[in-house]
């Protein structure tokens, strides 16, 4: 043997893997300091996952559903062909009402059965973090990816939510995980798991689109023409896989009044500031938009979170460029896989039409961006990583304490709408007629549950019916087109046989009614003030004819 040989030869060159650790070749050469025990590693996963899952079933069913849950529920009950033939009128894929559709026969009803879908398949977050994250870069860094996202306000959140997007991370996941493979050593396992995470990304969230860009990755590979090849054939099955959604994905990107309240929401602020306040929010603290969280974080907490999401990338982006190519590949991905599906969604924003709140669709950002966070950490000097660590652990129990043990604004709505549901429930009769009228209808109808079935529920104006999700603005905006849906109210009442004796307005101080209730007095319906109560107006057919409105505030 030469002389040397041995500083160069196998035993050498693998003295510093863990005993009976399989050799991959394709493994990323670790950029950290590692933890070498598997059963210590497997524990604190173990404990984080457990702690994760805590986090997210604490007070689970303590607050009622709101408008998007109520609606959420309200479909997902519905029969598949129905939920399909709804979500034409929505922005939204199918996936999650499906799911929702066969879990509650199986979990339940109530509140926290239903939540709890979201809950569960969000806690599995955290060891998924842990695996993508020890792929692309070290055990230490996945580790510390877990701890972040085991306490991760903006997932805590969503993961309580009956909606989708607590498991919108799983795709993201899923997704940069199989670019990884195919970048750095093109396999069929490769395809299959970019094929499988794209398809039921795209049918769970729309924004799962923006992380296609990824792709461009296959040039950084050590096979660039096989890596090319098989990402083709992935994206190839995942394009026939959600064929059949595409017509309805089409219709839904046009015209379309479900994304009103997004345009309006942007109406008196900058779009530019949307990627800054991401940042904000995906890491320990944040200002987050009013109406969807309980409380946001100090506004010191968020400055704190906006610098270290400025440090975090500009480290990243160094260790990126200094790295070895194969590790470079593992930091370039992390980095697109954050900054690209925002840029992506401010970009259409920008030049067609707001699409992207910042605190809900950013979501799909928010994995990529904690794995890219454990990766820094675990690769700088212990004295700046361990307070840099504590920090964003400290900042991240600081907002979640507040919002784990506080009622979040909109539930005011939301127990008004419980609240409504119980009177009507004790109040009406079969055959009765119930008009909705603002936003009250997801929320009220959700709660009456069963009973619902015997009486006759009507939105108004009447086209809101055929999507519960959408308030039709103009009926509090334009008097002329609050006349004409009071007329036409009033005529598709004579159409009911038997006709209704007696009607029930939800709200009928809100900001429109007013033409209803005049036309409604005009058909012969009088107060029924012995049947009515705050925020619930009774009405009865007088026998005579017309009545008097005389009392009734209908501003």
């Amino acid at each position: 043997m030469p002389k040397g040989a041995s500083r160069r030869g196998p035993s050498a060159a693998t003295s510093k893997r863990p005993s009976g650790a399989a050799v991959d070749p394709a493994a990323p050469a670790t950029d950290g300091r590692r933890i070498e025990a598997p059963t210590l590693r497997v524990a604190i996963l173990a404990g984080l996952t457990a702690l994760g899952l805590g986090l997210r079933l604490y007070r689970l069913g303590h607050d009622p559903l709101w408008f998007d849950e109520a609606y959420t529920a309200l479909t997902a009950q519905k029969s598949v062909g129905e939920i399909l033939r709804l979500l034409r009128t929505e922005v939204s894929a199918p996936l999650y009402y499906l799911m929702l559709h066969w879990w509650e026969p199986v979990a339940g009803d109530s509140d926290f059965a239903l939540r709890l879908l979201s809950a569960l398949t969000a806690a599995a977050v955290v060891p998924m973090i842990y695996l993508v994250a020890a792929g692309l870069f070290s055990p230490t860094a996945g580790l510390i990816a877990a701890a972040l996202a085991t306490v991760g306000p903006l997932h805590v959140h969503y993961s309580q939510e009956l909606r989708m997007y607590g498991m919108v991370p799983l795709a993201a996941l899923g997704v940069l995980h199989g670019f990884a493979k195919l970048v750095r050593a093109p396999d069929w396992r490769g395809v299959a798991i970019l094929a499988v995470a794209l398809t039921a990304g795209l049918y769970l969230h729309y924004f799962v689109l923006f992380l296609l860009p990824l792709a461009a990755s296959v040039a950084l590979s050590p096979r660039p023409a096989r890596s090319a090849m098989l990402t083709a054939l992935a994206l190839g099955i995942a394009g026939l896989a959600f064929l059949p959604w595409i017509g309805t994905l089409l219709g839904q990107a046009g015209p379309n009044h479900a994304t009103d309240w997004i345009a309006a929401w942007w109406k008196a602020k900058s779009l530019w500031i949307a990627i800054p306040w991401s940042l904000m929010v995906l890491g320990p603290g944040a200002e987050y938009p009013p109406g969807w969280f309980k409380l946001g974080s100090m506004g010191l907490a968020g400055d704190v979170s906006f610098a270290l999401a400025v440090a975090l990338l500009g480290s990243a982006a160094f260790f990126a460029v200094t790295a070895r190519r194969d590790a470079r590949i593992s930091w370039l991905l992390a980095l697109g896989a954050v900054i690209v599906p925002l840029a992506v969604a401010l970009a259409v924003s920008v030049l067609r039409s707001p699409i992207y709140v910042v605190g809900r669709y950013d979501i799909i950002a928010w994995a990529p961006y904690v794995i890219l966070a454990g990766a820094v950490l675990a690769r700088l000097p212990v004295l700046i990583a361990l307070p840099a660590l504590a920090l964003w652990i400290v900042l991240s129990c600081v907002t979640l304490v507040p919002h784990l043990t506080t009622d979040r604004p909109i539930r005011v709505a939301a127990d008004r709408g419980a609240m409504l549901a119980d009177m009507i429930g004790r109040r009406a009769v079969a055959g009765d007629v119930v008009i909705f009228s603002a936003s009250t209808r997801p929320v009220t109808e959700h709660y009456l549950g069963a009973y619902a079935a015997r009486l006759r529920l009507i939105s108004y104006p009447l086209g809101t019916d055929d999507h519960l999700g959408w308030i039709d603005l103009r009926i509090a905006t334009d008097e002329t087109f609050a006349s004409n849906e009071a007329q036409r109210m009033s005529t598709w009442l004579t159409t009911l046989t038997p006709p209704p004796t007696r009607l029930w307005i939800v709200e009928p101080t809100s900001m429109g009614n007013r033409p209803l209730l005049e036309a409604l007095k005009q058909l012969g319906y009088t107060p029924d003030q012995t049947r009515s109560a705050p925020h619930l107006l009774g009405l009865v057919a007088s026998p005579l004819g017309g009545g008097n409105m005389r009392g009734q505030d209908t501003r």
